[in-house]
């Protein structure tokens, strides 16, 4: 799995753009926050532009530099780069980093580095994407549940983040 091919599904799982008053993130195109946007276009060296304008190239480019590379997911094993690049895009990258890790059974210290890929190299793939996307659920339930200071409920999401779960691995385990 590449970079170029992975992306349509994230794209697809992500959707267009949304400002869901229960999701902190705020307004979202493709799944790229406005801040993270901001934080691409070099704000405040450069005016604000709202994220419903983000193009094509800029979409591209932001998940290949903030996620695929920062994720690693090129020195991964073929059936896990997927997944992992999309708990890495819906999760961030130091917690999709996390929850391989908690799959492989490694320390969990949200640093990919030679233990881990090790692990992911020495274990059968079809093994660590079930592991990971059981990691994940657990993940979305412990933030669903929590009681949030600003009031907001991800209960919302979790019936949306579950059907990303099956679609993923009906993809990794094709």
């Amino acid at each position: 799995m590449t970079f170029e091919a992975a992306l349509p599904t994230i794209l697809r799982h992500e959707g267009g753009y949304v400002d869901h008053p229960q999701d902190p993130g705020g307004a979202t195109n493709y799944g790229i926050t406005q801040t993270t946007y901001d934080g691409w276009r070099g704000v405040p060296r450069v005016a604000s532009r709202p994220v419903r304008l983000i193009t094509q190239e800029e979409v591209r480019a932001i998940y290949l530099e903030r996620y695929w590379r920062p994720a690693r997911c090129d020195d991964l094993p073929p059936r896990l780069r997927l997944p992992h690049f999309d708990c890495a895009v819906n999760c961030g990258v130091a917690q999709a980093a996390k929850i391989l890790q908690r799959a492989l059974g490694v320390a969990d210290d949200g640093i990919i580095g030679p233990i881990t890929l090790r692990a992911a190299n020495e274990r059968p793939s079809a093994t660590v994407v079930d592991d990971m996307l059981w990691e994940r659920l657990r993940y979305y339930r412990d933030i669903a549940v929590r009681q949030r200071p600003d009031g907001r409920d991800l209960r919302t999401f979790l019936p949306g983040w579950i059907a990303r779960l099956l679609d993923l691995r009906r993809e990794a385990t094709s």
